[in-house]
């Protein structure tokens, strides 16, 4: 049986999320959408219609509730689905302030 070595514990969630190159293969400035699949403090799993390569470094724009969470990170793993998009891990530069146990 695997061991979770995860930081923080994840929950559920669906929340649109903005996105934009910093630095990566993708040209700096290069926009995208996607939603959140799960949130924890120190990242998020995103999936999005694009590719984005691991390594890529973005900002983020994430509609939790009523507010836009603003945070940069660093795509830590990237693969598609099996419905034809992709899902890929983003690790936060500095973790979330608040616990993201969100509806």
């Amino acid at each position: 049986m695997s061991e979770d070595k995860r930081a923080h514990g994840r929950t559920e969630s669906l929340n649109l999320t903005a996105f934009e190159v910093v630095s990566g293969d993708l040209p700096e400035g290069f926009p995208g959408m996607g939603r959140t699949l799960d949130v924890s403090k120190g990242g998020i799993l995103l999936e999005t219609q694009i590719e984005v390569p691991k390594g890529t470094i973005l900002t983020l724009d994430i509609a939790v509730k009523d507010e836009i969470i603003k945070k940069t990170g660093e795509v830590v793993h990237s693969k598609p689905t099996e419905e034809g998009a992709f899902s890929m891990g983003v690790k936060f530069e500095e973790p979330l302030d608040f616990d993201p146990d969100l509806p």
